[in-house]
């Protein structure tokens, strides 16, 4: 007869292997999908963490950066850019595109504000910010 302490940490040690059995798969999927995550990156260096955006460990699938130099998060904020960081964006885009990226994104929320100038650059889906999706 199997102790009810036994029984529960072979329990939860089914929930946990069964879990990673799943994550395992969906990267797997992933990778098959042939998917590529193209990220539009501020011009800001900073160490980030898994989860991130910007960790390309956070993904399960190939993931392509691009900084475009001279985008501040203030500009992000104000939703305006100077006409060279603006040419520089469309670049970034360009770029992305060139890559083979199946979806474009911005790595600040406050990218919204250039989701239409994206667009305009590109025939792929573009999710500038989180908030588009609402």
């Amino acid at each position: 007869l199997m102790k009810p302490v036994t029984m529960a940490a072979d329990a939860a040690m089914s929930a946990i292997l069964a879990s990673k059995q799943r994550a395992m798969s969906m990267v797997a999927r992933a990778k098959a999908s042939g998917a590529k995550l193209g990220v539009v990156r501020l011009d800001y260096d900073y160490p980030p963490a898994v989860g991130d955006i910007d960790h390309p460990g956070s993904y399960s699938y190939e993931v392509h950066y691009h900084m475009v130099k001279g985008l501040t998060f203030e500009m992000c904020q104000k939703g305006e850019m100077t006409p060279e960081v603006q040419e520089r964006f469309v670049e970034a885009i360009k770029e992305l595109e060139k890559l083979g990226v199946s979806v474009i994104t911005g790595d600040c929320g406050f990218m919204m504000w250039f989701q239409q100038l994206a667009r305009r650059n590109t025939s792929l889906p573009v999710v500038m910010s989180s908030l588009a999706s609402l």
